[in-house]
């Protein structure tokens, strides 16, 4: 049988280096301050109350005082803004086109409002029958693509307090257009 070798006295090191250290850390004796009883066999640990929070239920967003609606047409992919118009009301429908000049299926509305917020949550509905993209702060918040028939959309966000920009992208797919606030 041979001497212990250099491997051999390394791992019995490393071993009673490795107990030394546990007997430190996991000593029970050795940490308790005596501010509380040590736990008794049986006793659970106190666990903390977990009160629930319920957030608050979103309100409805303030009418926009005016909307700007600029109406944008789509060719080779490319669009022009072409009209641009102040609306106290964001109500618009129609069968075809807005224009006689505008081809059916490629064009776009696309309507801006400011709104000031306090903190909390926010939400308001679109009546809409269109392909659809809406935008808070240049963040896009939804879309949807343009349904069978006429359908309403509650839009919901969180926010801060602070003036707020609405952006709603609406555009004529097929069939009849429509798009409204509520």
């Amino acid at each position: 049988m041979r001497d212990l070798g250099i491997r051999e006295w390394a791992a019995l090191a490393a071993l009673l280096f490795g107990g030394l250290l546990a007997f430190v850390f996991l000593d029970p004796a050795a940490g308790d301050s005596g501010e509380r009883p040590p736990l008794e066999h049986g006793d659970a640990p106190p666990t903390p109350t977990v009160v629930p929070v319920t957030p608050e239920p979103a309100s409805q967003l303030p009418t926009p005082e005016s909307w700007q609606v600029s109406f944008v047409t789509i060719t080779n992919g490319e669009e022009f803004a072409e009209a641009l118009r102040a609306v106290p009301t964001l109500a618009l429908e129609f069968e075809r086109t807005p224009f006689p000049d505008y081809r059916d299926d490629s064009w776009k509305v696309v309507a801006h409002a400011s709104v000031e917020l306090g903190a909390g949550s926010s939400l308001f509905t679109l009546e809409y029958d269109c392909a659809l993209r809406v935008f808070i702060d240049d963040r896009e918040i939804v879309s949807r693509d343009n349904p069978d028939s006429v359908q309403d959309l509650v839009v919901t966000f969180p926010h801060e307090s602070g003036r707020y920009n609405i952006r709603i992208e609406a555009t004529d797919t097929a069939g009849p257009f429509k798009l409204a606030y509520r």
